[in-house]
C-alpha cells in the first residue's frame, strides 16, 4: 500500500509481459521495477484470489476504496485492499471503462488464450473470478510471500 508520500501509480499489463518480468527478475537477468515487483512479492494465484473472496464473504465492496462505485456498489474498503475502478486496456489498445471496473490479473492461465482475473463492478457488490483474453491489459496487485 502506498504511503502518503508516494504517488499512486496505475499500470496495466498483459499476462505474458508480467510473467516474463517476474521470471527475469527472479532469475536476476533484469532489475525489478520498484513500482511493479520486489523480490518479496508475487502476482497472486487464482487460489489466493479465492481465499480473498472467502475472507470478504464475496463482498466486492469490501475490496473497493471508499467512494469507488455507486448505489449498492459503493466501496467500503473494510478489507484494506483499496481497489480503484481503473478500467482496462481493450483489444484495440484503448483504455476504457474508467470508473466502471477494477480488473486484476492472477498468475494462472485459464486457457491457451485466456488468463484468470478478479473483477469488481461499479454498481454492485459483484466479485467475480473468471478468465479473459490475454491481449487485454488489466491491473496487477502484488502480494508479499
Amino acid at each position: 500500500m502506498n504511503s502518503k508520500h508516494e504517488p499512486l501509480m496505475f499500470t496495466v499489463y498483459r499476462p505474458y509481459t508480467m510473467i516474463e518480468i517476474e521470471m527475469k527478475s527472479l532469475l536476476g537477468s533484469i532489475s525489478p521495477n520498484k513500482q511493479f515487483i520486489h523480490f518479496d512479492r508475487h502476482i497472486p494465484t487464482q487460489a489466493e484470489f479465492e481465499t480473498l473472496e472467502a475472507a470478504v464473504n464475496k463482498d466486492g465492496n469490501a475490496l473497493k476504496a471508499l467512494g469507488q462505485g455507486s448505489g449498492s456498489g459503493i466501496g467500503t474498503n473494510t478489507s484494506g485492499f483499496s481497489a480503484l475502478l481503473a478500467g482496462y486496456r481493450d483489444f484495440g489498445g484503448y483504455f476504457t471503462n474508467l470508473g466502471d471496473y477494477a480488473d486484476f490479473w492472477s498468475s494462472n492461465e485459464y486457457s491457451t488464450y485466456y488468463a484468470c482475473y478478479l473483477n469488481l463492478y461499479f454498481s454492485g457488490s459483484n466479485f467475480s473470478l473468471n478468465g479473459y483474453d490475454k491481449v487485454c491489459g488489466f491491473s496487477v496487485r502484488c502480494v508479499k510471500y
